[in-house]
This record gives structure tokens, sequence and C-alpha cells, in this order.
């Protein structure tokens, strides 16, 4: 299981938080494209404050991170989703 600090670039905004469940949010599909679970990174993210930005949302990571010292992935950003809303990802 993989924990990290996980930036979520969307259309609309980035959004940060920690999370145990990265493994949990992102899968494959058959053609092994990235594919998120809109349940999941709802319960992750759907809380987060949106950042207009991505220096603000960094210096939020940089923030969280410094509260859990030793991560598995670090800051990780997650941006295959970028032409996507935030409500077309969780919509499921």
């Amino acid at each position: 299981m993989s924990d990290g600090v996980y930036v979520l670039k969307t259309k609309d905004g980035y959004r940060a938080t920690y999370s145990k469940r990265y493994d949990d949010f992102v899968t494959y599909d058959t053609d092994i494209n990235f594919v998120l679970n809109g349940k999941v990174i709802q319960e992750c993210f759907g809380n987060c404050i949106k950042y207009d930005t991505m220096a603000t949302v960094m210096d939020e990571a940089r923030r969280l991170s410094k509260k859990y010292h030793e991560t598995d992935d670090g800051i990780c950003v997650i941006d295959f989703c970028e032409n996507l809303l935030f409500d077309e990802i969780v919509k499921d």
C-alpha cells in the first residue's frame, strides 16, 4: 500500500491530500491507461480546498508532507485527468 501527499490536477483546479489509498483510487484499463475510481477520489479529495495554481497547491502539499515525514511516494502529482472537471471524475 502506497502512502504520500497527492496533488490532483483537474481542469477546474488543484487539490492536495495525504492518503494511504493510492492503490484504491488509481487503476488501469485494458489498454493499461490510468483510470480514477470516482468514489475513492471523492472520499480522498472531496473535502479538500481547490487551488487555482500549481504554486499554491504545492505550498499546501509541502505543508502536509511536513506532518508525514516518511512516505512511500513523497509528493505525487496526478495529472493524467487534467482535461476533466472534478465533478466529471466523481460522477460515478
